[in-house]
């Protein structure tokens, strides 16, 4: 997918249109581009049980594929909340 044209709003388009495979597909490409944004993930963690067959193994590899974004997505928050303090503390340095 062109990820100039992945939006949320084609995402939407596609499942209002029956299509949830391919409003995965953008939320996917969504995701990759803003791994802390609540709202995809949890897009992305509906179409799935949405579109999920049955569990199993496919359900598991999913599944650790989630947790490895939910990881990436509070490392990324750790990583922000850091960074303020260094600026913060910098700032003080500087008064």
């Amino acid at each position: 997918m062109d990820q100039t044209i992945a939006t949320k709003t084609l995402a939407d388009v596609y499942l209002a249109q029956g299509n949830p495979r391919k409003a995965l597909e953008i939320y996917r490409e969504l995701l990759k581009r803003e791994p802390s944004n609540m709202e995809v993930l949890e897009a992305v963690r509906q179409l799935r049980r949405m579109i999920a067959p049955s569990p199993g193994p496919t359900t598991n590899a999913q599944s650790q594929e989630l947790t490895r974004m939910e990881k990436i997505r509070n490392l990324e928050k750790w990583k922000q909340r850091v960074q303020t303090i260094r600026r913060l503390r910098q700032e003080r340095k500087t008064e």
